[in-house]
């Protein structure tokens, strides 16, 4: 996995590959779920969980409101609410945010973007809420985060 650190381009893929293929054939394992388990899921609740996730990876630049993602899920904003924070253990907004704060990580590793135009790029509508909330999920400021990642 060191390895796979330092790689770039098609060596970090060959590198992934090694890796997948070791652990694959390792016999040293463990199941992380009991003999007789069963996803009680449904296909269709899957289906529509990929399609909430979907949406908001290729809108997370913008403004994602409740009453969409509910209609998208065939949903009224409540239910929705209730239905997201059971699946996922997490409230909707958190998990905007943290995609959000995600996408702003990459950006200031880059460092390629002033932490401002970041805060905007990411989706966020003011720099106080994204420092707050950056803070919040990484527990490092912005510049603290992008000086400790340089």
């Amino acid at each position: 996995m060191h390895k796979l650190l330092q790689a770039s381009g098609f060596q970090a893929i060959l590198q992934l590959l090694a890796i997948l293929d070791e652990l694959a054939h390792a016999e040293e394992c463990q199941p992380i779920a009991s003999l007789g388990y069963v996803n009680t899921h449904k296909v269709s609740e899957t289906e529509r969980m990929q399609k909430v996730h979907d949406y908001v990876l290729d809108h997370f630049r913008q403004e994602i409101r409740l009453d969409e993602m509910a209609s998208l899920a065939g949903m009224s904003p409540s239910a929705f609410c209730r239905y997201f924070k059971t699946r996922t253990n997490r409230t909707f907004s958190e998990f905007v945010s943290e995609v959000r704060i995600g996408y702003a990580c990459k950006l200031l590793i880059e460092g390629k973007f002033t932490i401002t135009q970041i805060c905007y790029e990411s989706g966020f509508n003011t720099i106080s809420n994204f420092n707050r909330q950056f803070k919040e999920i990484t527990t490092l400021t912005p510049a603290q985060y992008q000086k400790a990642y340089q």
